[in-house]
């Protein structure tokens, strides 16, 4: 088996085509299409975005049940959001409560409770 590597990028098609190696006599070709990548990997309804939806539910769920209570607001406050930028779709789940950094990495005076970072783990 001969290894040979070949790369054609279409700039007016936005197809990448490489050629690599041989299967017993048969050349193997991988085409990229360049709407189908961006589609797949930045679209904010692509399956990228679909999949990090579903981590970011399951991270903002776990985070919740972990979450200490006493009124409720913290719990109620955690929250994700979808957001796309040049390296492509990403999820940040967090909350906008000021003492939310107290609760999870505790203080001098208050033990940590960490409800974020767990849930973090939690998918991983």
């Amino acid at each position: 088996m001969s290894d040979v590597t070949t790369t054609v990028f279409q700039p007016d098609t936005g197809v990448r085509r490489i050629t690599t190696g041989r299967l017993r006599g048969q050349d193997i070709e991988v085409v990229f299409k360049k709407d189908a990548l961006h589609y797949l990997l930045l679209a904010i309804d692509g399956p990228t975005a679909r999949y990090l939806i579903a981590k970011a539910v399951t991270v903002e769920r776990v985070a919740k049940r972990l979450c200490p209570v006493d009124t409720g607001r913290l719990r109620a406050s955690i929250s994700y959001r979808l957001g796309i930028d040049m390296d492509g779709v990403y999820a940040v789940i967090g909350t906008d409560v000021h003492y939310a950094k107290y609760v999870e990495f505790g203080t001098r005076f208050m033990r940590a409770q960490p409800f974020l970072r767990p849930a973090l783990e939690y998918i991983k």
